[in-house]
């Protein structure tokens, strides 16, 4: 860990190349039930397959790294898009990358990261084809490996507002800042994380980025018994619960839609 930051304090990047004879597919079969999809969870939208409003703001939202795709979806796209869309209404499309089944390609450190950075390059690629083109009024939400998604889908962009990381793993935030160039394809990034247990989250070693420690007392508990009380994961809950707190300070509170929103004019 140690010569990680290293090599960043030196303005240097040096990071391991994957082997190239790692096979890159998806764990689960084409026949997969749970496809990789670009949904329109708007509070209008009638298909999650429709275009989006080019007159809107947008907020995107993708997870992270699912181990089990043919056993488990991450489901907290839906509550964090229902929540998103009970506070701004039609204001704002919202959108959600569900690539539970193509998340995960190795047990190798190195690929995973990569190929999601490539689901990223697509997933900006349609998100302009289906009328996201503004990108200076984009809010990109990643959580965890997710956090390569929307590093790349900015840049495909030309660039967003917004980039809001929650638990990227410290062992990616080298190659997010140097590989990647997280700062320079926003206008803003912003890292929430935490130190309680199953935290894997360190402040983003760059003066530009908005860094905020949500300690163990101020994580909500997760209904759900194992894995998912970590702090990696409960992380996510406490972000979506900011969505409902109208007094929050930090979380979507310092969302850009939410400023794009209050600067239209009335009727």
């Amino acid at each position: 860990m140690a010569g990680v930051w290293l090599a960043l304090g030196a303005g240097g990047c040096v990071w391991p190349e994957p082997p190239l004879d790692v096979i890159m597919e998806p764990i689960c079969p084409p026949d997969s039930p749970q496809p990789t999809a670009l949904l329109n969870l708007s509070a209008d939208a009638t298909e999650p397959d429709e275009p989006f409003d080019p007159d809107r703001p947008t907020v995107v939202i993708v997870h992270g790294l699912n181990v089990l795709p043919c056993l488990v979806r991450y489901a907290y796209l839906d509550d964090m898009a229902a929540a998103i869309a009970a506070r701004v209404g039609t204001a704002v499309n919202i959108a959600a990358l569900d690539y539970n089944s193509d998340s995960f390609v190795s047990l190798l450190p190195g690929p995973n990261p990569s190929h999601t950075a490539e689901v990223g390059h697509r997933l900006g690629q349609e998100l302009v084809a289906r009328g996201v083109t503004d990108g200076e009024h984009v809010q990109m939400i990643g959580h965890s490996l997710g956090a390569f998604a929307v590093a790349t889908a900015a840049a495909e962009l030309g660039g967003v507002a917004q980039i809001t990381l929650i638990e990227a793993a410290w062992f990616h935030q080298p190659r997010l800042l140097c590989e990647y160039g997280l700062i320079e394809v926003a206008d803003e990034v912003e890292h929430y994380w935490s130190n309680a247990f199953g935290g894997f989250g360190l402040p983003l070693a760059d003066p530009k980025a908005f860094n905020h420690l949500v300690r163990a007392q101020d994580l909500p508990v997760a209904p759900e018994p194992g894995l998912l009380h970590w702090a990696h994961f409960t992380m996510v809950l406490w972000y979506l619960e900011t969505v409902d707190d109208l007094d929050a300070t930090v979380g979507f509170a310092r969302s850009v839609v939410l400023e794009f929103i209050s600067d239209e004019p009335d009727g």
